[in-house]
């Protein structure tokens, strides 16, 4: 047998990309057409599909970043650095609060993290699209987290070219303004752990419920699988479904207005049976008068994805034949994700005014030019640098997918269109040159550096374009900078000096592979690694049931806490105190009850959290070094 081996970071996959942790991916129904559709996220439950062909995601973190995200095509979602071998904890910058360490949140290549709502354990989610709650529910993403027990609303709001949400409660198990529990026991804050919502096809609403004491870690306590599945219905639901039967019945008793009508349920399965029986209806006057006459965008788009070949030019509309023209840019973008499933014609490129377009349209436009001849793509690339708003980072990531693999070739020409001398850079030529740092470009960024009339954010910008570079030439341009700033510095080294300080200090790990092209990257040999059970630890359930029922002193605790008897804290942190080893305990509360926390307490070993767990590397003198593994690769980064 072989010997497992540490998973090696880099790895270029058979399309020439390099993809890191959790993969969001799809095939057709017969399984060919394997797609890559975002990369980079830690541990996703389910993605959730909408009529606009939006993919909706949450995705958990180690410590206080749990997060809803729209999922862009192509996408860097920025759990670890982008070749999977440094960890949020190697790559944590002065400065940076957590949850943007954590995703990688000011690194370019990366979208932006959606909603981060905190701690929590993210699970099952689902858009609802329906009228059964009136507005209330309609186009809200319900979204389960077994950790909080809770099934929250995420109402998605256009931001840009992407999304910012309104974050709303739906079902909870305690009361909002307090941690505080009924029971003497704890267990009400607990007690609901909703895992999936799904809609029924009268629009009423699933959760299903599973009891456990203890989340995360996968460690399960309650061996029966105990639960329960809630109905959620308005109070004065009159409802009646005409559609659950429907894959039952003979193909001769269907109608086309019994299809249509099931196309319109709330239910993503109903809806399902119902496409399908509608494509042999596809060339139908009825279907395309449907489409032509349908007035709620999400109805619109369903209908739209049942044409085998979409002409638009068909639409009985009293606006221009243009398929652009519609009033909501959702449907738009549906209609532009359809034209571009192949190829997306340069024709609609060269007919539109790009900086006139929706951003989100724009948005998908470059995404669809990804791995496109530079030669095909160049001008509609000038034209969309010309249009992006560089505070709308989910455009800007889009132009630099589309950018990919053309980044040093395309520079001049940005320059010679947007650009000027470096002190007189715009925000957007600035934004474009961050995102896209091309080795050519280490220059023109020197001399930026050199503007003393620039305030400390376009500073940094500047040190992370250069930081970005691929070329170990741009430590060299860090390190003169920094030297600049401690003998202009007549006291201690300021802000600045620590954060060049720390990028100088980080560079090589950085470069050794990480920050190199893929072709001119080194092969790392795979680290070996003798995976080594758990030892099963003993639980005296009886001893924990005591004293999870005595009241505790909170100064004693804490005073134990970060003492030498305990060092607890040397590893751990609680409300910013301690160390940067082992999770954040701060809101371990939250998602455990008082049994699971006295069980922490005793038995700390019994569950260790994913991504927590010690490892031993013997270095090539033969003495073990143990710790959490942050880095891997060229250099082996061990924090202990």
């Amino acid at each position: 047998t072989a010997r497992p081996t540490l998973n090696t970071g880099g790895l270029v996959s058979d399309d020439g990309r390099v993809y890191v942790g959790g993969l969001a991916l799809s095939v057709l129904p017969d399984g060919t057409d394997l797609r890559v559709h975002s990369h980079n996220s830690r541990n996703p439950y389910e993605l959730c599909v909408d009529s606009f062909g939006n993919i909706w995601q949450t995705d958990n973190d180690d410590t206080v970043g749990c997060r809803i995200s729209w999922l862009m095509d192509g996408s860097n979602q920025g759990l670890a650095s982008a070749d999977g071998n440094r960890s949020w904890q190697a790559d944590h910058r002065p400065g940076q609060s957590i949850p943007d360490a954590h995703w990688h949140q000011d690194d370019p290549g990366v979208l932006p993290a959606g909603e981060v709502y905190g701690t929590g354990a993210p699970t099952g989610l689902v858009r609802y699209e329906g009228d059964t709650f009136g507005k209330t529910l309609d186009g809200t993403i319900l979204a389960c987290d077994a950790g909080l027990g809770c099934v929250f609303g995420f109402r998605p709001i256009k931001a840009g070219a992407g999304f910012r949400f309104e974050q709303t409660k739906l079902i909870w198990s305690e009361s909002e303004d307090a941690n505080q529990s009924a029971r003497n026991d704890g267990l009400s804050a607990t007690w609901f752990r909703p895992t999936d919502v799904a809609i029924a096809a009268d629009g009423n609403v699933f959760v299903a419920d599973w009891y456990d004491s203890y989340v995360g870690a996968h460690r399960v306590n309650d061996p029966d699988a105990a639960g329960r599945i809630y109905l959620v219905r308005p109070a004065n639901d009159q409802s009646a479904s005409e559609v659950d039967h429907l894959e039952t019945e003979p193909a001769d008793d269907r109608t086309l207005s019994k299809e249509l009508a099931a196309v319109r349920s709330a239910s993503p399965e109903v809806r399902a049976v119902a496409r399908g029986q509608l494509r042999q209806s596809m060339d139908s006057p009825d279907l395309m008068r449907a489409l032509s006459d349908e007035k709620n965008p999400f109805l619109k788009s369903r209908l739209m994805w049942l044409l085998e070949e979409p002409d638009f030019s068909k639409f009985e509309s009293s606006q221009s034949q243009n398929a652009f023209a519609a009033s909501d840019p959702q449907f738009d973008l549906s209609v532009m994700r359809r034209l571009s499933s192949g190829k997306l014609p340069h024709e609609f490129a060269v007919g539109n005014d790009l900086v006139d377009l929706a951003p989100e349209l724009r948005c998908q436009l470059a995404v669809s030019l990804r791995g496109q001849p530079l030669d095909e793509t160049k001008e509609i690339l000038l034209r969309l640098a010309s249009s992006i708003d560089p505070k709308d980072r989910y455009e800007l990531e889009a132009f630099g997918l589309a950018c990919d693999g053309h980044e040093e070739s395309i520079y001049a020409d940005l320059r010679l269109r947007l650009g000027d001398e470096p002190a007189n850079w715009t925000d957007r030529f600035q934004a474009i040159v961050w995102r896209l740092h091309p080795t050519v470009a280490l220059a023109d960024l020197k001399k930026r550096l050199q503007v003393e009339s620039r305030d400390s954010t376009e500073v940094r910008l500047t040190v992370d374009s250069i930081a970005f570079v691929r070329t170990t030439d741009a430590k060299t341009v860090l390190e003169e900078f920094v030297s600049q700033l401690e003998s202009k510095s007549e006291t201690s080294p300021n802000k600045m000096v620590e954060y060049v300080r720390w990028w100088v200090s980080h560079f090589d790990e950085r470069a050794g592979n990480g920050n190199l092209a893929a072709t001119e990257r080194v092969p790392v040999e795979p680290l070996p690694v003798r995976f080594q059970p758990a030892p099963k630890i003993q639980i005296d359930s009886k001893r924990l049931a005591e004293v999870a029922l005595k009241e505790g002193d909170p100064a004693r605790g804490r005073s134990l806490f970060f003492s030498e008897k305990a060092t607890c804290g040397k590893c751990h942190k609680f409300k910013s105190e301690g160390g940067r080893i082992g999770p954040d305990l701060t809101n371990s509360a939250r998602r455990l009850d008082r049994r699971g926390l006295v069980e922490s307490i005793l038995y700390p070993s019994a569950s260790i959290l994913t991504g927590y767990e010690t490892w031993t590397i013997v270095d090539t003198s033969g003495r073990p070094q143990s710790g959490l593994l942050i880095s891997t690769g060229e250099k082996i980064v061990v924090r202990s």
